[in-house]
């Protein structure tokens, strides 16, 4: 026999064996035994992760023999093995260092030690053809269908995404359901476990790099993962749900990715918005309630200003867009300098709709004049602006940074957009309503856009005498 020089990535586990890698001459024995060695390390301390959670159920019995006999791959890092038919080392190396740097932020995000999250270790397989898992004990048989990923107990199961970005999420999704279920005791009803998955699970950079709950301002920045898209195309076809509609999303729903949308945007907006992030930070607390009684509770915290929430919610979601914040997005009061004859307000630049305190009958007639000067960003370029707007670059069909006009409606329908269409100004203006409200302005920007402004306008609004 011809003997060959190769060098071998062996999956062995440091405590274990020192080796990372050993050359083989053709005793292929030996590179069987060390692979054998590896895979029956590569498995989670029961003793110490029973001490983490009881109630889980046990490991998966593995068939070392049949894992090695279908060709599968297998890494090993500290608080993951993965398996996989996947021939990319370097998508499955950069998995594994990206969930391992992803357990310390989740210690951080839910209150969890760094000693006591030590021992936690889960098996994962990435899976391009479910049939060579068969047999292999890494595929129960009494596992449900899934469209991309799936956890129960010690083990996560996922299918290689288009990009990958998104696979990279998918995993540190699946992986915050099962750090919530192991340390928290569960991860809340429906709409909180997927929409916490689905916030915590943006991320930027990848491997050790890897940082979690990231707001991505671009999406260029989350390839592939398009929520905002399918919330903009489900109000586009009418579907416009109430964050009461949200809490009460079935299991079943989240087979439709749209509704992973709506749960990660009622996340995102409870999780910034100022009158809910307080609350919303509590709720890892009682994340082991799976029930409506979870909801029912956050929502009676609330309850003295939960018409303004489902106002604002609304608002926030008929603008969303990547790098929209709720703390921006929410209805806020302008600065009042005068309330004589005519009404003089301070206008921020870098809110949205604000309120004037002015109130409006149908019928009324009102000239608002602006004055002042502010810096706004269009993209990568930030231009000096009066509020006629910037013609060089359009928001909603008007020129970006113009002066635009409201009513905040009499309504009590929190499925309605709570405002009625927006009016031009720029730089003065003289309109008579036809609806009942109180006056709101703002700068044409998005929401989304807003962080970076600089300025104040000084607002005059006359009533027609």
């Amino acid at each position: 026999m011809t003997s060959r020089t190769a060098e071998i990535e062996i999956p062995v586990c440091g405590k274990c064996c020192p080796l990372r890698s050993l050359i083989w001459t053709g005793s292929a024995w030996w590179v069987w035994a060390c692979w054998l060695v590896g895979v029956s390390c590569a498995q989670p301390d029961v003793g110490a992760m029973q001490k983490i959670n009881s109630r889980m159920p046990p490991p998966p019995q593995l068939n070392v023999e049949a894992i090695q006999a279908r060709g599968l791959s297998v890494v090993r890092g500290a608080h993951l093995t993965l398996y996989s038919d996947v021939r990319d080392q370097a998508m499955l190396n950069d998995l594994l260092a990206s969930f391992d740097s992803a357990v310390p932020q989740w210690c951080e995000m839910f209150g969890v030690s760094s000693r006591q999250a030590e021992p936690w270790h889960l098996i994962a397989c990435l899976v391009a053809d479910s049939q060579r898992f068969q047999g292999t004990g890494l595929w129960p048989g009494d596992l449900p269908e899934f469209p991309a990923g799936f956890n129960r107990g010690y083990q996560i199961w996922l299918f290689p995404q288009e990009g990958n970005y998104y696979t990279r999420h998918l995993l540190l999704h699946e992986g915050t359901h099962a750090f919530m279920q192991w340390f928290l005791g569960g991860s809340g009803p429906p709409w909180y476990s997927e929409g916490m998955a689905e916030w915590v699970g943006l991320h930027t950079g990848q491997s050790e790099h890897v940082r979690l709950q990231f707001r991505p301002t671009r999406r260029e920045q989350v390839e592939q993962w398009g929520r905002p898209k399918l919330l903009r195309k489900a109000l586009d076809a009418g579907r416009r749900h109430r964050l009461e509609q949200v809490f009460d999303f079935p299991n079943m729903a989240f087979r439709d990715v749209e509704h992973y949308a709506w749960a990660w945007a009622a996340c995102e907006f409870l999780s910034k918005h100022p009158l809910t992030h307080r609350a919303f930070a509590d709720l890892p607390s009682q994340a082991a309630d799976t029930s409506s009684r979870f909801h029912s509770a956050f929502r009676r915290k609330l309850a003295d200003h939960w018409l303004e929430i489902e106002r604002d919610w609304q608002l926030y979601i008929d603008e969303l867009d990547y790098g929209s914040d709720s703390s921006r997005a929410a209805l806020s009061h302008a600065d009042i300098i005068s309330h004589e004859q005519d009404v003089v307000i301070q206008l921020a630049t870098d809110r949205s709709w604000q309120r004037t305190g002015v109130p409006i009958s149908a019928g009324d007639t009102v000239t608002i004049i602006s004055e002042g000067r502010f810096r706004v960003s269009g993209g990568e370029k930030p231009w000096d602006s009066e509020s006629g707007g910037i013609t060089i670059q359009y928001y909603r069909g008007q020129p970006l940074g113009q002066l635009m006009a409201t009513l905040l409606l009499e309504t009590a329908n929190p499925t309605e957009l709570p405002i009625a269409p927006a009016l031009p100004i720029g730089t003065s203006r003289t309109i008579t309503f036809d609806r009942a409200g109180e006056l709101l302005l703002r700068i044409n920007e998005s929401p989304a856009r807003l962080d970076d402004n600089q300025g104040q306008l000084t607002i005059t609004i006359q009533r027609l005498r």
